[in-house]
Parts: C-alpha cells; structure tokens; sequence
C-alpha cells in the first residue's frame, strides 16, 4: 500500500511539475512576445520619431519664396500651383511695396520673385536695386513683359538673377529654381532667342562710322541713355533743362543715323562706349 501510494506520489508530482515546466514554457513565451512587441513598438516609435524630425528638418532646409505683383488672382494662384511642387517652404504674397518691404524684415525670403505686369520699368529698377541693397543674397526672379534685350540687361545689372517673360511655361519656372538652387543665372528661352537675334546682326551695321563725332556733352549724355536714365533724370542729373536734354537727344540719333533709343545702345555696345 505504501509502495503504491510513493508510486502514485511520484507520477502525480511528475505531472505536476511538467505541467508547471509547460506553464513556465507558456509564461516565458508570452513574455518574450510581450518584450518583442514592446521592443518593436520602441524601434517604430523611434524610427517614426527619427522620421519625422528628418521630414522637418528637410522641410525647414527649403528656401522661403515671397511672391510680388498684381493681380491677385494671377499671384495667388501661382502660388497654389507651387505649393503642390513641394519646393518651397513657405511661400507669402505681397501686392504693395509697403507689404514687400514688411516681409523682406527679420528673416528675409532666400527667392523673391517680382511680376512686373502693374509696374514701370524705371520703377521696376529702383525697386530691384533698393531691395539688393538691403539684401546681397537674395535671389530675385523677374517675370517681364517682353522686355528688349538692354532692358533685361539692366535689370541683372541692378541684382536679378532670373529673367522670366509673361508667356513662359510653368517648367521654365521650374528650371529657373533649379538654377538659382545651383548659384547660377536663369534667363528664359523667349529672352536667349531675342538676345541671339541682336548678337547675330551684321557687323557693318553695327559699326556705325559716322561722320560728325559727338561732342563731349552728347557722349555723356548718350551714356546715360544706356542706363536707362530719362529726359527728366539726366536734366536733374547735369542740371541742365529738358528741353537742352531733348535737344541733345535729336542731335546724337540724327548724328548715330538711329530712330530711338535702342539704336544709341546698340552703338555704343558695338563701339565699346559701354559693355
């Protein structure tokens, strides 16, 4: 009775103790799942997190563009579409230079692009040149009104680094920002077939000789028709009248054998007066 009793003891604690081993085994297991997925919520968490700040910083690392000009309904909807080109970071519209000059405080944009449709060239120009003296870093992208070849010249002359015409298409856009992104000039094919044409004319008639030379004061005054000064601002600068000033305008296109003011320019880059 008593071997049969230790017998029973034996297989009753034998099974006791494999069904506590089985358990022990269960429990182990479901704690190792337990840390796995605790372990892999930490690795997600983490990478999440890791993704997400490389996701910010990339965004931040994005220029700022401010976009200047009228009308609204053409700014704004410019800058929707390049929204969607995830190029930019921000991207702020002014339709006043009183807003612009607001904007460009603190921390200035890196591009400003200006739509010249509402303005004068000559405002244009001191526009430019005010804003590149405030800022020498900023990269500005004017979209122009099928402006001649020494109009664009003095505008990257005064600071601008992309020349965009209003009849662009929205890759030219987009190759421009690729330049500028690379510290290089922009200008449009619009504007490059117009300059080739102006380079390609014949050199004879380029090379005006002409038979009465200008006088000291026509030579000053022809340079600056070059730089786009106009009857008003070369009397105020000379201080002399206007109508001295247009006198000595007819005197150098009657002598230059020119019609207007393009003709002087074109003679005075042939003839190395200006570069």
């Amino acid at each position: 009775m008593f071997l049969h009793d230790i017998y029973y003891f034996i297989k009753y604690k034998s099974k006791k103790r494999d069904l506590f081993t089985e358990t022990t085994k269960k429990t182990q297991k479901q704690t190792n799942k337990t840390k796995l997925t605790a372990l892999n919520y930490i690795f997600y968490e983490k990478h999440t997190l890791f993704f997400v700040y490389l996701y910010t910083k990339t965004d931040l690392m994005k220029p700022k563009l401010t976009i200047f000009g009228e009308p609204m309904l053409y700014t704004e909807g410019l800058s929707k579409l390049l929204t969607q080109s995830s190029l930019f970071n921000t991207i702020d519209l002014c339709n006043s230079y009183e807003a612009l000059q607001e904007n460009l405080q603190g921390k200035p944009p890196e591009f400003l692009m200006i739509n010249s449709n509402m303005l004068m060239l000559t405002d244009l120009l001191k526009n430019v040149e005010n804003i590149t003296a405030q800022n020498k870093t900023i990269k500005i992208i004017v979209i122009g009104n099928s402006y001649d070849i020494m109009d664009i010249r003095k505008l990257f002359n005064k600071g601008i680094k992309s020349y965009l015409d209003k009849n662009s298409r929205y890759d030219e856009f987009l190759k421009s920002v690729q330049a500028l992104l690379s510290n290089e000039i922009y200008i449009c094919d619009y504007a490059k077939e117009k300059m080739i044409n102006f380079l390609n004319t014949d050199e004879k008639k380029q090379k005006l000789h002409i038979q009465d030379p200008l006088t000291k004061r026509e030579m000053e005054i022809l340079k600056l028709i070059c730089d786009g000064l106009s009857s008003k601002d070369i009397c105020e600068k000379l201080f002399i009248s206007i109508n001295t000033v247009e006198t000595h305008r007819k005197r150098i296109l009657l002598k230059l054998n020119v019609k207007n003011s393009v003709g002087v320019v074109k003679y005075a880059i042939a003839n190395h007066i200006i570069d």
